[in-house]
């Protein structure tokens, strides 16, 4: 069949005998190596995260199969809308930057040789230390309305 759908697909990648590790998780692929379609669902708005996370996919997928994805697509669930965009040499590009910068600030805090930076937003629902986080925890209870938010 063209067209095999592959539900909650998992690929990855490594590096260096194993010592690096990229591993992704898509929701929804489509078709066969050279052209797949990776299907990203989301509920809530979508965001340029979304795109950014579909191109890593992309990046692995090119990595592993040694040919990229046709196209990708974030697909809003509340909002019945597509976000899509082609894979390009230059979509892989960024990708490929995005990633290795990434890696590279893994790295660091591993080596310790940074601290790491507490940054809130949406993604402290998800943390697992938002019940310890001061910030975290500051941010959420600003976010559910339980206290001003004139120090974000």
């Amino acid at each position: 069949p063209q067209w095999r759908p592959l539900v909650e697909y998992s690929a990855s990648y490594s590096l260096f005998g194993g010592a690096v590790l990229f591993t992704s998780r898509m929701d929804l692929v489509l078709g066969h190596p050279g052209r797949k379609v990776i299907i990203d669902l989301k509920t809530g708005r979508l965001t340029p995260t979304h795109r950014d996370d579909l191109r890593f996919y992309a990046l692995i997928e090119t990595l592993r199969s040694r040919q990229p994805p046709r196209s990708l697509g974030s697909y809003s669930l509340d909002s019945a809308r597509l976000d899509e965009e082609d894979v390009t040499e230059g979509l892989l590009q960024s990708a490929v930057r995005r990633t290795a910068n990434g890696t590279l600030l893994i790295a660091d805090l591993v080596l310790k040789t940074r601290q790491p930076e507490v940054r809130p937003g949406f993604q402290c629902r998800w943390c697992p230390e938002n019940e310890t986080c001061e910030v975290g925890m500051k941010y959420l209870r600003q976010l559910s309305g339980e206290e001003d938010d004139t120090d974000l």
